[in-house]
């Protein structure tokens, strides 16, 4: 299957850019993939890991271009990685259009029920996200957000400081 990533360049160090990195290098393996980069690549194409990343060219989301270069790279569906509500519904109508998105709050804002209305089906990195995406009556998967855990994990020393120096729980102690 062509996978069109549309997120964060790979090689950006936010957290978008970071999941992409290791999200991307997982679905070569099985799939051809590329990537839309709305942020953090101008000017032309760049090749990264053997998998090309497509710049944005304008300072928008990717609305604007996305379609374009689903078409160009022959795409047969197309996954986001980002807070949905920046993009136009209209845009994403006329692809096959997953997001694995951020759902943290409750209610949904509008916004974003109105954009994920236009997705095919999606993907949340929270079960609670999941139930809220589900309680719209949009088919949802969760997968847990795609970092490497031996890099990015839970410190235990840092829970018990927060825990026992400033009253804050974290996780499920």
């Amino acid at each position: 299957m062509r996978l069109l990533w549309l997120s964060n360049a790979p090689h950006c160090n936010s957290g978008y850019g970071t999941v992409t990195a290791e999200v991307c290098k997982r679905l070569k393996d099985k799939h051809d993939i590329g990537i839309f980069a709305f942020y953090g690549l101008k000017g032309g194409m760049q090749m990264w890991n053997d998998i090309p990343v497509f710049p944005n060219k304008s300072d928008d989301a990717g609305s604007l271009y996305v379609n374009s270069f689903y078409r160009i790279f022959e795409a047969d569906a197309l996954i986001s990685l980002m807070d949905i509500w920046v993009l136009d519904p209209r845009a994403m109508l006329q692809l096959k259009w997953l997001p694995y998105f951020p759902i943290d709050h409750d209610p949904m804002p509008p916004k974003v029920r109105e954009v994920l209305k236009a997705s095919y089906m999606c993907a949340t990195m929270s079960k609670f996200g999941r139930k809220k995406a589900e309680e719209l009556g949009v088919v949802s998967t969760y997968i847990p957000h795609g970092v490497d855990t031996k890099v990015y994990r839970p410190d235990d020393d840092l829970r018990k400081m927060c825990h026992e120096g400033y009253e804050i729980r974290i996780g499920s102690w």
